[in-house]
């Protein structure tokens, strides 16, 4: 236990994924194949309003022929539907698998409890590792789903990004370099914030299972005639009371840490906004290029900056569910 806490988390992954992926596969590789086809339609979505908008905007600037006005709005329209309609299917069926690949590890890990020494049964730290490996791979990684989503959305967002990068350098290069510094900053402000939502998770851990204990295991009736007969009730209500301000204050600590971060993400973002439209509206009114393409960039700059956090968020994302999902991992050993 205490070698688990020297490991950064950064060092859990390949552990995790190389584990979770390798048995998954076995099962259910279809999951993969879908997780793969979904990525693919997520990274046209963007780019499909990026390039015919600027297309649409400068038709109704100029000549406003109504039947190329027509064909662009079809195709904007039809494209969206389809591919919006393709990641919902996908995400369906990706959720029922989640449900199949939830209770499969479910059941591993009950044979691997199963056979656990005797002696382990009642042996504290054995038991922590057990209920940290289940709350690891349910409430916070998410399992094989909420791993494998934040693997595939960065290889997306990698993707989008070189797209997104290619056509703001062609127009608008000194944006690029904005959007660069706010994203290099603001990822130092999430990784703050995800460094405090790691060691909310270390202190949950311990009140988790005694949240389960005492909301669930001791209510159930065939205790009551043994509470009743030591009279127990006013301690185990004290228990619950006490185990319930441990999570609250948990809870409390973690929204106290986090707030600033969240301010100056937000205040950071405005700044980025306010220079954007600027820069931007200044080259088109300097007619350094069309209306449309002033669109384009607007629409390739906010999407460049979502994808830049984006990606960011996927690495911390994946850094913490696998941090989370490795004690699965340490229990299976």
């Amino acid at each position: 236990m205490a070698e688990a806490k020297k490991e950064k988390p950064v060092s859990k992954i390949w552990p995790v994924i190389k584990v979770l992926f390798s048995t998954a596969s076995k099962k259910y590789p279809m999951f993969f194949v879908l997780e793969a086809f979904k990525t693919l339609v997520e990274i046209m979505q963007p780019f499909l309003g990026i390039i015919i908008s600027p297309l649409l905007v400068d038709e109704l600037c100029t000549s406003r022929n109504i039947k190329t006005l027509v064909t662009y709005a079809t195709i904007l329209i039809l494209g969206e539907c389809v591919l919006i309609l393709l990641v919902e299917r996908c995400n369906m069926t990706l959720q029922k698998y989640q449900m199949r690949m939830d209770n499969y590890f479910s059941m591993l890990l009950g044979e691997r409890s199963m056979g656990l020494d005797f002696q382990l049964t009642e042996d504290k730290a054995a038991l922590d590792q057990l209920e940290k490996a289940k709350t690891g791979m349910t409430w916070y990684s998410g399992g094989v789903y909420g791993v494998s989503e934040q693997v595939f959305m960065f290889i997306g967002n990698v993707v989008k990004i070189v797209g997104f990068v290619t056509l703001i350098l062609m127009h608008a290069p000194w944006l690029l370099l904005v959007i660069v510094g706010y994203i290099a900053i603001n990822s130092f402000i999430t990784s703050k914030r995800n460094s405090y939502e790691i060691m909310a998770f270390n202190r949950l851990s311990r009140t988790n299972r005694l949240f389960g204990y005492f909301g669930w295991n001791i209510i159930d009736f065939r205790y009551g005639k043994d509470i009743r007969l030591y009279d127990a009730a006013d301690m185990m209500t004290a228990r619950w009371n006490k185990n319930t301000d441990e999570n609250i204050s948990a809870y409390k600590w973690q929204a106290d840490k986090t707030y600033s971060c969240v301010l100056i993400s937000s205040a950071l973002s405005l700044i980025k906004t306010i220079f954007t439209y600027y820069y931007v509206g200044r080259l088109a009114i300097l007619k350094v290029f069309s209306v449309g393409i002033f669109t384009q960039m607007i629409s390739a700059a906010s999407a460049l900056d979502a994808t830049l956090g984006g990606l960011v968020w996927n690495i911390l994302e994946l850094q913490k569910r696998c941090n989370y999902a490795y004690e699965y991992v340490k229990f299976m050993e």
